[in-house]
């Protein structure tokens, strides 16, 4: 099938890459990973309107976690997540007259700002006319259900829908989305479908002759807010359509759409850790492999700072031995492992891992072995 650079994201340890991973049609594809853990953090996130604004009353959901609870931005826009495992997690971020960002998020940092977009590429309410809709069929608008305003989309205005429709109401031109960072597709919908056959489809097109299914509609619902994340179509022209099909008995009151709004925003996702750059790190050992003790050299381009941990992990991410860097402003300091673990019991010959970090933030991880 080819090959691949393939990522491992799981919470609560480091995200780990491998290059170069070959994936055959034919047969499966098995690694040996190991992940190191991580420890947790109070982490704050900020969010933020596209002019910089705290945004309150934000909601952020986490999908992809088993017990997914909501958390709500406070009146500065902050939302505190307490002895937070790092890692890099499926978000939904939503706010009421702001698109929804459906993403993975990195979160390393203990401080990260997301922004929400308020302007929308797309801005459809069918209060004016529907010139930018070709329809067919009895699509137009309505007074009878309305979301907000005036007017709403109806597949037929002035009563029930009839038998035998294969009726539309689509966009006329593509909305563009090169160079944008989110595509979020949102609208209120009211919906009264016989279930016996008949339904509204939601359907989308990059050529506006190749459509594919979104959604569809069918039953009895009341004003609801749609949110579809889009974003696989970047760099793509977006068709969008309405399909109303019924079979030849059937009839009821149908579809209303109201509000219809499409943001592709080119705005920064998140930024992480919003404070002055620290001095630069970095960290060698020798001799790598060791037999009676392994150096770690620890060099900065500025004073190291005193809160700095060397971890030591097996293969199985369990800690071996931790050492503190007790610094006195040097730019250099080495410190050593004996190959012995926390209880001063020697460690079984095999590979190991090294982390750096700084109040639970890997600035380095690195391989050794110990072959006595």
């Amino acid at each position: 099938m080819g090959t691949y650079s393939v990522k491992f994201l799981c919470p609560g340890y480091e995200t780990m890459v491998m290059d170069n991973v070959q994936i055959l049609a034919d047969s499966p594809t098995e690694y040996d990973v190991a992940m190191l853990p991580v420890e947790p953090l109070n982490m704050v996130l900020e969010i933020r309107t596209e002019l910089g604004y705290p945004l309150p009353n934000a909601q952020l959901r986490f999908p992809g976690l088993a017990q997914s609870q909501v958390y709500q931005s406070n009146e500065d826009g902050r939302i505190t997540l307490a002895n937070w495992m790092p890692g890099t997690y499926q978000i939904e971020l939503s706010a009421p007259n702001h698109e929804m960002l459906q993403t993975w998020l990195p979160m390393q940092g203990p401080h990260i700002r997301l922004t929400l977009g308020s302007s929308a590429t797309l801005n459809e309410d069918f209060e004016t006319d529907l010139g930018n809709w070709q329809t067919s069929g009895t699509w137009g608008r309505s007074t009878s259900n309305v979301h907000n305003g005036s007017y709403s989309l109806a597949d037929s205005p002035s009563g029930n829908y009839g038998g035998n429709q294969n009726s539309f109401c689509r966009l006329v031109n593509p909305i563009p989305l090169q160079g944008v960072g989110n595509v979020n597709l949102q609208f209120w919908a009211k919906h009264n479908i016989r279930l016996e056959g008949d339904y509204c489809e939601l359907m989308i097109s990059t050529n506006g002759t190749q459509w594919q299914y979104l959604d569809h509609f069918v039953g009895e619902a009341d004003w609801t807010l749609h949110s579809y994340n889009l974003n696989h179509l970047q760099g793509a022209n977006l068709y969008l359509q309405f399909k109303l099909r019924t079979n030849a008995s059937n009839n009821s009151d149908g579809i209303y759409i109201d509000d219809l709004k499409l943001y592709a925003t080119s705005l920064p996702v998140s930024i992480q850790d919003q404070s002055l750059p620290g001095p630069c790190i970095s960290i060698s050992r020798y001799p790598n492999p060791f037999s009676d003790k392994l150096s770690f050299v620890i060099e900065s381009d500025k004073k190291l700072p005193s809160d700095l941990l060397l971890s030591i992990y097996n293969l199985k991410g369990q800690l071996v031995r931790s050492m503190i860097l007790e610094s006195q402003g040097q730019i250099s300091q080495t410190l050593y492992w004996d190959g012995q673990d926390s209880g001063k019991q020697p460690c079984a010959n095999g590979v190991y891992f090294a982390r750096l970090s700084q109040r639970g933030k890997t600035l380095q991880t690195m391989k050794t072995i110990l072959m006595k």
